[in-house]
């Protein structure tokens, strides 16, 4: 007993950890035997998270940090969180520098909130905001995406004092314009709806966000004083392209 607890102050004092198998469970914690010396193990020193259950540890080896050694008083803490914590920390610091503004990378949703997903891309999750999933409006994150998608996104910022990346999903998405130039051109007849309607003419929606114009003189063939006359916002109408200018939107 006496070399067990000349062995145990030892290794306290030059701050070794030790393996050791939790032997039982006790009110507020858990039971360990360390060289023939009964230690205790507090319920929060056994894990990161608060488990409410211990039995589950009952019978398995773990490494320790000796927190606390006092012969007089019989007692020896043992801490496997803190341990937990370092080997946390030091993944992490290892998956923050690895992780750099530019890179494309596919990850997994891992949950929604109100204001955009969590994307699971590794040992992070990374914040991509609503605003930053699609080049259209999005009223809820639902609409566009479930949890468990698969969706490729790029790092747009790395924040490795707070542990926070921001992703994007629409910086490697072609925007509605970049559509429009592709798809529409002089002559095509689109369906739309008006959106507005001003002195000089009506917009009108032919893809998601790509309004165009039709001017007022080629809203009917008779003469009208305003755009009013004929077309009311919300209104379903076919038009013909006359003349594409995407750089100008």
């Amino acid at each position: 007993m006496e070399l067990s607890w000349a062995g145990i102050i030892e290794k306290f004092e030059n701050g070794e950890l030790i393996q050791a198998t939790v032997s039982g469970q006790t009110k507020g914690g858990l039971l360990a035997d360390v060289d023939g010396l009964r230690a205790f193990i507090p319920g929060s020193y056994i894990d990161t998270k608060f488990r409410k259950d211990l039995s589950k540890f009952v019978g398995n080896e773990y490494t320790f940090k000796i927190e606390e050694v006092d012969k007089a008083k019989n007692k020896i803490i043992l801490n496997r969180r803190v341990i937990l914590e370092e080997e946390k920390a030091k993944k992490l610091a290892e998956v923050y520098g690895n992780i750099n503004e530019g890179d494309v990378i596919e990850g997994k949703v891992s949950r929604i909130t109100n204001f955009g997903a969590f994307v699971n891309i590794g040992e992070v999750d990374g914040l991509l905001h609503i605003s930053e999933i699609s080049h259209s409006r999005l009223e809820k994150v639902e609409d566009a995406l479930s949890v468990g998608d698969t969706v490729k996104v790029a790092v747009i910022a790395v924040d490795k004092e707070n542990e926070k990346i921001s992703l994007s999903a629409k910086t490697l998405l072609p925007t509605q314009w970049e559509v429009a130039r592709a798809t529409i051109k002089a002559g095509d007849v689109l369906e739309g709806v008006v959106r507005n309607t001003t002195a000089f003419g009506a917009f009108v929606e032919v893809l998601p966000d790509v309004e165009g114009l039709v001017h007022i003189s080629q809203i009917a063939h008779q003469h009208i004083a305003t755009p009013h006359e004929v077309l009311k916002e919300g209104q379903e109408v076919q038009v013909k392209v006359l003349e594409v200018h995407p750089e100008q939107q």
